[in-house]
C-alpha cells in the first residue's frame, strides 16, 4: 500500500468491500466513515487510512465487529479513545459527556510563535476594530516575505482551532484571513503581561 500511487485507492476498495459484507453503510457525508445499526446499537467507524477510531453504544457489537475485522486484517486495539487529530478527548461514562480540547496544539502554537507569554484576553478581537487597507489604525507599510509567511502560518494554525475547537475566535480569525495577501502591521502597540 504505502509507496506506490495506487496504494492507498486500493486499500479503500479493499477495505469498503469488507465492511460492506459485514452490513456497513458508508456515509454519505464522508466516504471514508461506515456505520452500521442493529436495533437500538449503532458502530461507526471513521477512517484515516489504517487507523480506525470506533464510536458506538454497544460493547458487544464493538467486540464482535474487531473480531470480524480481525479476520482479514491484524488489529492492535489501543483501548478508549483520548487523543485524535490532535484533539484530547475526554469520555465521561456518568455524565455521559464527551470533551474535547486543543490545550497542547495551542500550547505548541504560542510557542512556535514566541507567544507564550502574551496576555489572554477573553474578546479575540477588538469589537470596532477596522483591519481595512484605508482604516486609520493600519500602517501603509506591507510586511516583508518573511513576516508574510509567518503570518499565513499563524493564521492556517487558528484555522485548524477553530474547525475542531474553537469556534469562538471563527469571526477574528475570519476577518483576519481576508488579508492573507497583503497583511500590514497595524499603529496599536500591544505587550506581553
Amino acid at each position: 500500500m504505502y509507496g506506490t500511487k495506487q496504494g492507498a485507492h486500493h486499500w479503500y476498495e479493499e477495505l469498503k468491500r469488507i465492511l460492506l459484507s459485514f452490513d456497513f453503510k458508508v456515509s454519505v457525508a464522508d466516504e471514508a466513515t461506515f456505520y452500521k445499526v442493529d436495533g437500538n446499537n449503532f458502530l461507526v467507524i471513521a477512517t484515516a487510512t489504517d487507523d480506525f477510531t470506533i464510536v458506538t453504544n454497544s460493547q458487544s457489537l464493538s467486540t464482535k465487529t474487531k473480531a470480524d475485522l480481525n479476520q482479514h486484517f491484524k488489529l492492535v486495539d489501543l483501548g478508549n479513545i483520548n487523543w485524535l487529530l490532535g484533539v484530547s478527548v475526554t469520555c465521561n461514562s456518568e455524565d455521559k459527556t464527551i470533551s474535547l480540547g486543543q490545550q497542547a496544539y495551542i500550547k505548541q502554537i504560542l510557542a512556535r510563535f514566541g507567544l507564550t507569554d502574551a496576555r489572554p484576553d477573553i474578546t479575540p478581537m477588538e469589537p470596532s476594530a477596522d483591519y481595512h487597507f484605508d482604516s486609520p489604525s493600519i500602517s501603509p507599510t506591507l510586511l516583508s516575505p518573511t513576516e508574510k509567511t509567518t503570518y499565513r502560518k499563524m493564521i492556517g494554525s487558528l484555522m485548524y482551532c477553530v474547525m475542531m475547537t474553537c469556534p469562538d475566535i471563527a469571526y477574528a480569525v475570519s476577518m483576519l484571513s481576508q488579508f492573507l495577501e497583503a497583511p500590514r502591521t497595524t499603529h496599536h502597540a500591544y505587550e506581553s503581561r
